[in-house]
Parts: structure tokens; sequence; C-alpha cells
């Protein structure tokens, strides 16, 4: 995965967890954790800014390679769960970018509820 991608998925990560306007203790360090992951440094985190819509989202998923596509949406999911509640704002989130790649509410719900159960 390339610079770009890492720092659209980031965009789309601060999009998400501030979807209710409340990000909690576990969402931050997730954040944080995925940020050190992708090695972008703290300096760098305010390029990060505009957090991504739902829709713009969507858009630049489906730009996504297949393989960066599934991680990202993936990371998605995680960050909804990570602090074991997923409110309808994120759900939102979620159906909004999931539904463009194919993935049915039953599979999305299904995602969620392993990660909830882990």
């Amino acid at each position: 995965m390339n610079d770009e991608n890492r720092r659209i998925i980031c965009r789309m990560l601060g999009g998400l967890v501030t979807s209710d306007l409340d990000v909690g203790d576990d969402e931050r360090a997730f954040l944080d954790k995925v940020m050190a992951q992708f090695e972008i440094p703290e300096s760098e985190w305010d390029a990060l800014f505009p957090l991504m819509e739902p829709q713009e989202a969507r858009d630049a998923l489906l730009e996504l390679e297949p393989p960066v596509r599934e991680e990202a949406l993936n990371l998605l999911i995680q960050a909804a769960a990570v602090d074991r509640v997923v409110n309808e704002a994120e759900r939102e989130y979620l159906d909004c970018v999931a539904s463009a790649v194919g993935i049915d509410d039953s599979e999305l719900s299904r995602r969620i509820e392993a990660l909830l159960a882990a």
C-alpha cells in the first residue's frame, strides 16, 4: 500500500470515528495505532484533514485497488467496533461505504458482530 492510500484510509477512519461527534479513548487509541502502523509521523497528522464524509469515503474506497479496498473496509469496521458499540452514525457510515463495494447489510452485520463477539 502506498503513502497516498494510507492517508486516504486514515481520513476515512477519522470521518467514521467522528461521525457521532464523540471520539472516545478507545477510538483515539485505535487511530493512533493505525497511524503508527502506517508510519505517518505525528507531525503530519494535520495533513489528514479534512476528514471524509460517508459519500466521499465511498467514492475514495471505489478508487482503491481491491486488496487495499478490503483492508480499508476491515479497518473501518474495526474502528466502529473498537469501543464495543456501533452507534447509528457509525453504522450509516459503514452502510454507505460497504454497499458501494457489494457488501450487503447481512454481511456487514456479520462482520460487525464477529468483532463485537471477539
